[in-house]
C-alpha cells in the first residue's frame, strides 16, 4: 500500500523551516506543574478541554496573549473565571482565578493579570474548538538553540 504513495518530501535544509509562524503569541500564565493536560480523562471520566496546574492560592498570574477582558467574576461554582477575548477567534477561559481588572479592560502578554483562588485550569479555544495552551505556548517560544554563527 505504501508503494503507491508519494515520497515524502525533503527536510529542509538549515535556515528553512517548513512550520508556520504560531497563530498568537500565547504563555501560561503562570508558572506551575501541569497536572493534566487536554484531553486526559479523570476519574470521574470527564475529558479535560485544557490544562489544570497545581498551584497553591494566591500565585501570581499573567496574562497569557493580549487581547481583551470580556468576563471577571465567578461563575457558576467557580469562585472566580476570567474570560480573554484574544481576536481572530482565539479565547482564553482562566477558572479559579481573580482579577481587579475590568471588564473591556485591554490587556497585554506577560501584564499581571491577577491571582490563583485555587487549582487553574486553562482552556484555549479557537472558533469554539478546544486548542492544547500549552502546545501553543511551546509554538511561541524558540525551544532550540539559534543556529552558530557563520
Amino acid at each position: 500500500e505504501l508503494a503507491v504513495l508519494d515520497p515524502v518530501p525533503d527536510r529542509p535544509l538549515p535556515g528553512q523551516t517548513g512550520t508556520a509562524p504560531p497563530p498568537i503569541a500565547y504563555q501560561l500564565p503562570l508558572d506551575a506543574p501541569v497536572k493534566a493536560g487536554l484531553g486526559t480523562i479523570d476519574s470521574n471520566g470527564i475529558r479535560s478541554r485544557g490544562l489544570s496546574f497545581v498551584n497553591g492560592r494566591g500565585a501570581a498570574l499573567a496574562v497569557p496573549a493580549d487581547g481583551i477582558i470580556v468576563f471577571a467574576g465567578p461563575y457558576r461554582r467557580s469562585d472566580g473565571v476570567i474570560i480573554i477575548d484574544h481576536g481572530g477567534g482565539w479565547i482564553s477561559l482562566i477558572v479559579n482565578a481573580g482579577t481587579s481588572r475590568a471588564k473591556g479592560k485591554a490587556v497585554s502578554r506577560g501584564d499581571p493579570l491577577g491571582w490563583a483562588l485555587g487549582p487553574i485550569e486553562v482552556d484555549l479555544t479557537h472558533s469554539g474548538a478546544a486548542v492544547s495552551p500549552a502546545f501553543i505556548a511551546a509554538s511561541s517560544t524558540m525551544l532550540s538553540n539559534p543556529p552558530k554563527g557563520g
